[in-house]
């Protein structure tokens, strides 16, 4: 069935997926029909983030990961922790990964739809905040639509970790309909706003969109 859709998605490309709906129906179909999460998580682009991540963990002392945009679990195979928490919003990629890390029960998935309050719940029922690293690895700059990125920035800031690392481009662009699944906002002053401080950050070598790796600390008076 996988090489199938595989085949199907290649002959069809600009047709099925390479049609843009929406953000959630982009992901889905891209995963649905064999494709993976980009370049973004392969190669020495995803060696470059394992890289920052793990040296933050150990730097500050954190063991949990909640990972918000988990994708095909690449990232995940060179990261460093003790529990892990992936959350996406494919249902695809999803049972992909559940069935890829059923031997690992330290590592737990969840499809994100319109259970946002109920999957919050229980990750704040695993975690504390001193202890833990919220990840959103080249999401932000996905989210085309302004309700999708402000849901993600409230998801990020609603969960009880004192610490959040984003790559994303970080300047506010004008939408280019060209590449409809791509949309450049400035979301470090979004979180700022809400009490976050950038503490460090590192660019992403030679990448096109000018993402950067960015660490973030939640100020005490804002959890």
């Amino acid at each position: 069935m996988y090489i199938f859709r595989k085949i199907i998605r290649e002959l069809f490309r600009k047709k099925i997926t390479k049609k843009f709906i929406d953000s959630r129906n982009y992901w889905e179909e891209r995963y649905y029909y064999g494709g993976n999460s980009g370049k973004g998580s392969y190669a020495k682009d995803a060696i470059q983030k394992a890289n920052f991540l793990n040296n933050t963990m150990l730097n500050y002392g954190l063991n949990k990961i909640i990972d918000i945009g988990c994708g095909d679990g690449n990232n995940l195979k060179i990261f460093k922790s003790d529990f892990y928490i992936g959350i996406d919003v494919s249902k695809t990629v999803i049972e992909k990964n559940i069935l890829s890390f059923q031997g690992h029960k330290n590592k737990k998935f969840f499809f994100l739809n319109d259970n946002h309050s109920k999957i919050l719940n229980e990750i704040n029922s695993s975690i504390k905040n001193d202890e833990s690293l919220i990840i959103s690895f080249d999401v932000i700059f996905h989210l085309v639509e302004d309700n999708i990125y402000k849901e993600h920035i409230n998801f990020i800031n609603n969960i009880n970790a004192s610490y959040c690392i984003i790559t994303s481009s970080d300047n506010n662009i004008d939408y280019n309909p060209i590449v409809p699944h791509v949309r450049h906002r400035n979301y470090s002053n979004d979180l700022k706003r809400i009490g976050w401080a950038l503490i460090d950050s590192e660019k992403i070598i030679g990448d096109r969109d000018k993402r950067e790796i960015k660490l973030f600390k939640k100020n005490k008076a804002s959890n």
